[in-house]
């Protein structure tokens, strides 16, 4: 995926990302996930899916998989900040500190530079 791709202007990315409000609220987490692996089957490797899919997982206190999803965000687009604060926060709770910190050092170094790493 193109670095520089302008999400924003990706009409059917959001109309998948925003098709999990569409779902009931008492919807189970096991349905929430599928309907991410969906979209993913028709985004591929979309940053945007794989976040929203990663943070529920997260949720669930899914974390190795949540993780891995970060990592692969980050594979995509080095640039995504969130990907990389959500890893450090994670890392945190499972108890990699000096992990936890090198994600947030570069997050924060990335945030007040824009510098792409």
């Amino acid at each position: 995926m193109d670095n520089n791709s302008d999400f924003s202007k990706d009409d059917e990315l959001w109309k998948l990302v925003d098709g999990v409000d569409d779902l009931p609220e008492d919807v189970s987490f096991e349905r929430v996930i599928k309907y991410y692996d969906d979209a993913l089957q028709k985004k591929p490797d979309h940053p945007v899916l794989l976040y929203r899919k990663g943070g529920f997982l997260c949720d669930a206190d899914n974390y190795e998989e949540a993780i891995e999803l970060m990592d692969k965000i980050l594979e995509i687009d080095s640039r995504y900040v969130d990907a990389l604060f959500l890893k450090s926060k994670i890392l945190s709770v499972i108890g990699k500190t000096e992990e936890s910190k090198e994600c947030q050092n570069r997050y924060e170094k990335i945030k007040s530079t824009g510098l792409r790493l």
